[in-house]
């Protein structure tokens, strides 16, 4: 993790003093994807943890009213966004 991070600060320091180039560019895209790599199984993670979430969520409201959660608000803004102007 720290490689992707010492490679992504060298690619911004290197475009600062140079300006944008190709060795520049090429740098900093590899220590983002290694710092991303190394992050990838904590952000699996969080990903499962938000959908678990969501879905034990649903399931308790489904259980204690007998019908799946709506979002009103957001149903409402695309109601709103389909319909004609007047």
């Amino acid at each position: 993790m720290l490689d992707g991070i010492v490679l992504w600060g060298l690619g911004v320091a290197l475009g600062r003093q140079f300006g944008p180039g190709r060795v520049q560019r090429a740098i900093e895209t590899i220590g983002r994807a290694i710092l991303l790599t190394a992050l990838a199984p904590f952000l699996l993670l969080l990903l499962l943890m938000g959908i678990g979430r969501g879905l034990f969520d649903g399931l308790r409201e489904y259980r204690r009213t007998g019908r799946w959660p709506r979002n009103e608000s957001f149903i409402a803004r695309v109601k709103a966004r389909r319909s004609p102007p007047p």
